[in-house]
């Protein structure tokens, strides 16, 4: 049976590595720590963005309400002028009806 080659004598398993290499427990804890601020930041962002968006809908759903009120308004006195004319224009149906009949 052949016989394999030895690997490299630069290259360790992890048992093989000391404690004190590679990064230090410290570091490690705070890369997590930045890691959570930096999502909660971005969360925080993202939820502003959102108020944000929801705020300038609900400002364009107001600014047409406010244009459907003020078109119905202006609807409703056209009404009322039209229904005005109609009753004097009864009144002096009647009035010359009468005028009539006398």
């Amino acid at each position: 049976m052949a016989r394999l080659a030895s690997p490299p004598k630069d290259i360790r398993t992890e048992s093989q590595v000391s404690p004190t290499e590679g990064p230090p427990i410290a570091d490690l804890e705070r890369q997590r720590r930045l890691a959570r601020e930096r999502a909660k930041m971005k969360a925080a962002s993202r939820t502003a963005a959102k108020r944000q968006q929801a705020a300038e809908r609900i400002a364009a759903a107001a600014e047409e309400l406010s244009s459907g009120v003020a078109q119905a308004n202006a609807a409703a006195d056209q009404l009322n002028k039209a229904m005005e004319q109609i009753s004097s224009g009864a009144t002096e149906a009647s009035a010359a009806c009468q005028e009539n009949q006398a």
